[in-house]
């Protein structure tokens, strides 16, 4: 391995989806992966799982030999394999060194706990290949460490959705069960998650993976940026991990298109002054390492936060008045805080009487609730004395996407906040009450289109929004960093558009301590 500050992107395609669309048939999202200063990728061809292994490996090989910044990863059809031919030998004497599983693409066909999947691993392991494995659960991490790291190959977790949040325990006791097995933490959302484990398994057993074209390809890489490592750690993460694990050599500069690596995007993504609608207090039971107040604060330093809205998750999931005085501490705590009142529709009425006890504070602007936690819909009737209260009170009401268009229909002259808005974005176009939050735990561009979202409902209602500290700001950073939306909507989804839905808030504001933020 030469350059000791390699960067490298740990799972890229090439080629186009047929399922989704997304690709370009020259490997343009190499390019895209500049501005974050990525040098190289490991790169697998679409064709080879949905067409054909071999046909649609021998072409990407002889595409990936003449660009050095592709380290290829030849797709494996465990249903397509062989085991008395000498197709593993023939691509490693191609000089493959690593080759991909990923189940997700066959339709079911196979799983991990196939024999013929762990014949292949170990046929892998004889020749010193090592094997990525897209992942989409923890329970893949478990079947995986229980039926192909006893082979000995070196093991690659690569994640292919959302959620890696969940998994965080998971690739701890896994990793520390099998030194062979490596992780990606390009879905390690939560505030902390990443310096959680190279804290517990060591930053030379972590890399990071885009999964572009698939995903909003900042995502991965602005989580990685923004996290409080070492500057060992970093560069290990970044890029050692995977030079040692695969023997890799910097490739020279002409090869690295310098011109193309313009940051300026996504810092000022980062540094530019936002309005957060979408934040929690307490936790959700998970490893979540940066909970407390002071620990939040920091994170709204880091990203340049002039207003967070809070709600309590102990409100949610345990106690109404605890939770939502929880809430109120937390603005004591800081100035920059504003509260959901977070209600119960099996309470009613102890909510409506926590949003009278709260109302004579201004600082709380809305209303919270998770119907589904409930197993209601935003339209069930249970919610209609508290859809009634805040609308007399000028509150907006901030749920999930359940029930939440027939309610709006329903209440014309109430606010709501669709939490997680990006999901089905189309339901609500003709709605101009409600306003859309764009905190998804997904970075797949088919559930977070947000030029769908664009069109779909326009620039005023579209709120920024990241579900800390669950969701690192960094996460929903990514997807703007990594989109064609144009400044002047971003600008408005972080300042003007929050004020917009929710009008308590421009009462309790000094609009001059904002600078940039600006009451429509």
């Amino acid at each position: 391995m030469t350059g000791s500050s390699i960067s490298i992107d740990g799972g890229i395609f090439f080629g186009v989806d047929p399922t989704t669309g997304r690709g370009e048939t020259e490997g343009g999202c190499l390019d895209r992966l500049a501005p974050y200063g990525v040098d190289m990728a490991i790169a697998s061809p679409f064709r080879a799982a949905y067409f054909d292994m071999q046909e649609g490996n021998d072409a990407f090989l002889d595409m990936a030999q003449a660009d050095p910044r592709i380290i290829p990863a030849p797709l494996i059809n465990p249903v397509s394999y062989d085991a008395d031919e000498d197709y593993l030998a023939k691509l490693y004497d191609r000089g493959v060194r690593i080759i991909g599983l990923f189940p997700g693409f066959y339709f079911d066909a196979w799983n991990w706990h196939g024999y013929a999947v762990e014949r292949l691993v170990k046929d892998a392991a004889s020749l010193g290949l090592s094997v990525l494995t897209g992942v989409t659960s923890s329970t893949d991490i478990a079947c995986i460490a229980r039926s192909l790291a006893p082979t000995g190959a070196t093991i690659l977790v690569r994640w292919m959705r959302g959620g890696g949040y969940v998994a965080t325990a998971d690739m701890v006791a896994v990793g520390r069960a099998f030194p062979n097995m490596y992780f990606d933490i390009g879905t390690t959302t939560q505030s902390g998650g990443i310096e959680h484990l190279a804290e517990r398994l060591g930053a030379r057993r972590l890399f990071v993976a885009s999964n572009a074209p698939l995903s909003h390809e900042g995502c991965a890489h602005l989580l990685l940026k923004t996290a409080r490592l070492s500057g060992a750690d970093r560069e290990m993460i970044v890029g050692g991990t995977l030079a040692k694990l695969l023997d890799v050599a910097l490739p020279s500069n002409e090869s690295l298109q310098d011109a193309s690596r313009d940051e300026s995007a996504w810092k000022r993504l980062i540094e530019q002054p936002k309005i957060d609608t979408h934040w929690h207090t307490s936790g959700w039971n998970i490893v979540e390492p940066r909970l407390g107040f002071d620990q939040m604060c920091e994170e709204f330093d880091r990203f340049n936060y002039r207003i967070a809205v809070t709600s309590s998750v102990r409100a949610l999931n345990d106690d109404l008045e605890a939770g939502n005085d929880e809430t109120r501490a937390f603005c004591d705590k800081d100035p920059r805080v504003r509260g959901h009142i977070v209600v119960n529709p099996l309470q009613i009425d102890r909510s409506l009487r926590e949003i009278d006890r709260l109302l004579s504070d201004p600082r709380f602007v809305s209303v919270k609730t998770i119907q589904d936690f409930y197993g209601l819909s935003l339209d069930d009737a249970a919610y209609e004395p508290i859809l009634d209260h805040a609308a007399r009170h000028e509150l907006t009401v901030m749920a999930h996407m359940g029930g939440m268009a027939e309610a709006a229909r329903r209440h014309p002259d109430l606010r709501f906040i669709a939490s997680h808005g990006t999901w089905r974005p189309t339901e609500f176009a003709d709605l101009p009450n409600v306003y859309m939050d764009i905190a998804t735990s997904t970075a797949l561009h088919a559930q977070v289109d947000l030029d769908l979202l664009l069109e779909s409902v326009g620039v005023d209602r579209i709120i920024f929004s990241c579900d800390g500290q669950l969701m690192s700001p960094a996460w929903t950073l990514g997807k703007l960093a990594s989109s064609n939306l144009p400044d002047s909507v971003i600008d408005a989804m972080m300042t003007a558009n929050p004020f917009r839905a929710l009008p308590r808030l421009s009462k309790t504001v000094d609009m001059g301590s904002l600078e940039s933020v600006t009451a429509a």
